[in-house]
C-alpha cells in the first residue's frame, strides 16, 4: 500500500553535491535513502528507528537539474519500499526495515 508520495527538485546547488564530484554532480546514494527516511518521518512521526537496509540498487544517476518523485510503500508491517524515479527511469529503490515502537 503507497503510504506517502513527494516531489524532489535536485538543484544544481544542493548541498549534498559538494565535492561529489567536481565537474560531475552527482547526489550519493545516502543522500538518495536520506529522501526516503525523511519522507517516512513526515509520514509517520520521527518516533521510529531504522535497522537495516535491504536490497538497495542505485540503477541510475541522479544528477541536477532533475526533479523526481519519492515513493514509499508499506510491504510489512516493519518493511517500507522505498522508490526515486522519473516517469522513464527508476534512480534508486529499496527496503527499509524499521522499529516504529520507539
Amino acid at each position: 500500500m503507497l503510504i506517502a508520495s513527494k516531489e524532489f527538485h535536485l538543484a544544481a546547488d544542493h548541498p549534498d553535491l559538494d565535492g561529489h564530484f567536481p565537474g560531475f554532480s552527482l547526489l550519493p546514494g545516502v543522500s538518495q535513502i536520506s529522501l526516503a527516511v525523511d519522507l517516512l518521518a513526515q509520514t509517520r512521526g520521527s518516533k521510529f528507528e531504522i535497522l537495516e537496509i535491504k536490497k538497495a540498487k542505485f540503477r541510475s544517476m541522479l544528477q541536477p537539474p532533475q526533479s523526481v518523485r519519492v515513493d514509499l510503500t508499506e510491504e510489512d508491517h516493519n518493511q517500507i519500499y522505498w522508490r526515486i524515479f522519473t516517469e522513464n527511469k527508476v534512480y534508486s529503490e529499496g527496503f527499509l526495515v524499521v522499529d516504529f515502537s520507539q
